[in-house]
């Protein structure tokens, strides 16, 4: 009778194993045992970096924008922030147009290994998410409104557009082979 031994316990998944820049990831380097097939990880950039951190931040500001109790308040805010020849729903329209633009545009930046048509899409999950959260939140006193789902929606693919378009243009990453 064969007893089945017990495999060894795999070592645990440290910081320098999970960064992309950590030297083991390259081909060149003669201590490098786990990459066989001799692709090389690119290195997460300074400017990607920036922007992913951007992007968290125009995620929690809209996150605070959305949830603010006070639709008068909020009103108030666009019609200062608004250019000055629009009228108060005129500023609405061109604030909810921009309001996932910056994101989308920082999310495309930050994370060029995914297309950029997801994160066009997930602007729109997050444009369609806020006003469903604001119309099962009566207590928000907001006014949620499928032309704001629309806005947000157009806002989150240029916004994404822009970048892709940007990238490509400024920095070409070469192609795979």
């Amino acid at each position: 009778m064969s007893v089945p031994t017990q495999q060894p316990t795999p070592q645990a998944l440290t910081s320098t194993d999970a960064d992309s820049t950590h030297p083991t990831n390259s081909p060149d380097n003669p201590d490098n045992t786990d990459n066989t097939d001799n692709t090389v990880t690119p290195a997460v950039t300074t400017h990607e970096r920036i922007a992913r951190v951007a992007a968290v931040i125009f995620l929690v500001i809209i996150c605070v924008a959305v949830v603010w109790p006070s639709g008068r308040e909020v009103a108030e805010l666009k019609d200062s922030l608004g250019p000055a020849f629009l009228s108060q729903e005129g500023k609405d329209v061109v604030l909810n147009l921009v309001m996932l633009a910056p994101a989308t545009f920082c999310a495309v930046a930050g994370w060029r290994d995914v297309p950029w048509w997801m994160w066009a899409l997930a602007g729109c999950v997050v444009g369609l998410s806020a006003e469903v959260l604001q119309s099962l939140l009566p207590m928000l006193e907001r006014r949620p409104s499928l032309a704001n789902v629309g806005q947000n929606a157009v806002g989150a693919w240029a916004g994404a557009l822009a970048a892709w378009y940007l990238l490509r243009r400024l920095h070409p990453r070469p192609a795979s082979a």
